[in-house]
């Protein structure tokens, strides 16, 4: 498109990578987990030892503390307008009735992880989570993944999108749910430099 004359405007594609959890093959949390990578599976049974439980919420709080705590402690700060629209975007999913939040709570009671999950006819997409300080020495971040793919598995949910592998640290965390990579594009047009 315009290859000869790059002046009118362009397109750049950038290849990237998502993760797709199939959960049709699996009839119960144990038998999903017995896909996994054994680090999951030893944090799952780390939070069901520990006392941890997994509850829905009906608001945004939590789940935007714990997604600002969680850059923080990898030395990113999350700007006002990032965290603005997790907090929005929570909001309208909620409100739409087109997502879930989960929390997981530890034995004590405090919300140690969350995360916002959206639900369509077939599959599930993971959208943003978090964890506090507290949450690797109980396997809760792996808790509340897993308790919310089958959340949305018992509304026919057959796969879950966890929307995005290209980050190294997150996503290998990603992949440890036994996500498959799958192909998507990011297009952007290199806009014209003159008006036609």
């Amino acid at each position: 498109f315009h290859y000869n004359e790059p002046a009118k405007g362009r397109f750049s594609i950038q290849p990237c990578y998502t993760g797709i959890v199939d959960l049709a093959p699996f009839d119960s949390v144990q038998s999903y987990l017995s896909s996994i990578r054994e680090l999951r599976r030893r944090e799952y049974g780390k939070s069901q030892k520990a006392g941890c439980r997994v509850v829905e919420a009906d608001n945004e709080e939590a789940l935007v503390s714990l997604f600002t705590e969680t850059f923080a402690r990898q030395g990113i700060t999350c700007p006002a307008e990032q965290t603005g629209f997790v907090a929005r975007a929570t909001r309208a999913a909620l409100r739409a009735r087109a997502g879930r939040v989960f929390h997981c709570l530890s034995a004590e009671g405090e919300i140690i992880s969350a995360a916002l999950f959206l639900y369509g006819a077939r599959t599930a997409d993971y959208l943003f989570g978090g964890n506090s300080s507290k949450a690797a020495s109980c396997g809760s971040g792996t808790r509340v993944m897993v308790d919310a793919f089958f959340a949305g598995r018992s509304r026919d949910s057959a796969s879950v999108d966890l929307l995005g592998l290209n980050s190294p640290g997150r996503g290998d965390f990603k992949a440890s749910f036994n996500a498959k990579p799958s192909l998507y594009f990011q297009v952007h047009w290199d806009g014209s430099s003159r008006s036609e």
